[in-house]
């Protein structure tokens, strides 16, 4: 007689979802975890809503101390162009205008990123082979970035809040995470804007992006690292040439 007949199969319970918060604070502590419970059921809301509310708060802490007569004449005297009194009020009215717009605009251009930043590793995805699952990519991605973002925002806020004025120019540089902070006035903004590339913020968000690459679209590293790299590196063309374009 088989003694197996009549036993029961045992089931493998599916382990527990964490909620919202849950997951973003697990990006912190075990990333790796929390990507693959999105491979099951992928949500984005929580990344994006953190991410926009923090845009908010840094664009309110930074709006009030912003310079706009020092930043146009920072711009003016590297461009070599002279300015008189009256045009340089009238730039400083027109650039007061535009930036109590992007103030309150800010949030919107988050969701915006987000899906352009998850269509570029999707397409490259797709030419690498991969999955691509568009829904499950978008809320990786949106989780991987929202680490850094977060801690860079609340620093920023915290290094502006005491200061009086601050000019446009400064504010890249208000946290000095990245190698372009500490290259002398004199480099030119083309090779700060490269060095600005290599910054502590972006190397922890390359290395949650690569991760979710991997796990998301199952890539093996060293095409997940390319594929990161490759973004980057064109992101980097793109922010050389138009320092070379100001």
């Amino acid at each position: 007689m088989d003694e197996r007949v009549g036993t029961q199969v045992p089931t493998v319970e599916p382990a527990p979802q964490r909620g919202g918060i849950a997951k973003l604070i697990g990006m912190f502590f075990e990333p790796s975890s929390v990507l693959r419970e999105l491979t099951v059921k992928p949500t984005w809301v929580w990344p994006v809503i953190v991410l926009m509310v923090v845009s908010l708060a840094a664009q309110l802490v930074i709006a009030p101390r912003l310079d706009m007569a020092g930043t146009i004449r920072e711009r003016m005297e590297r461009s070599g162009r002279q300015v008189s009194e009256e045009q340089l009020e009238q730039a400083v009215a027109m650039g007061g205008k535009i930036a109590r717009i992007s103030m309150y605009a800010s949030p919107l251009f988050v969701p915006i990123m987000l899906l352009m930043l998850a269509g570029v590793y999707a397409l490259g995805l797709k030419v690498l082979g991969g999955d691509v699952d568009f829904g499950k990519l978008f809320a990786s991605v949106s989780h991987a970035v929202m680490p850094s973002m977060l801690v860079a925002s609340v620093l920023i806020m915290v290094v502006a809040w005491p200061r009086g004025a601050i000019t446009g120019t400064e504010i890249p540089h208000l946290v000095r995470s990245g190698l372009g902070a500490w290259l002398g006035p004199d480099v030119h903004r083309a090779i700060v804007a490269a060095a600005d590339i290599l910054d502590i913020f972006n190397i922890w968000q390359w290395v949650l992006v690569v991760l979710a690459l991997e796990i998301v679209g199952n890539l093996k590293r060293g095409q997940a690292i390319g594929l990161v790299a490759v973004v980057w590196g064109a992101w980097t063309v793109v922010k050389v040439g138009l320092a070379f374009l100001q």
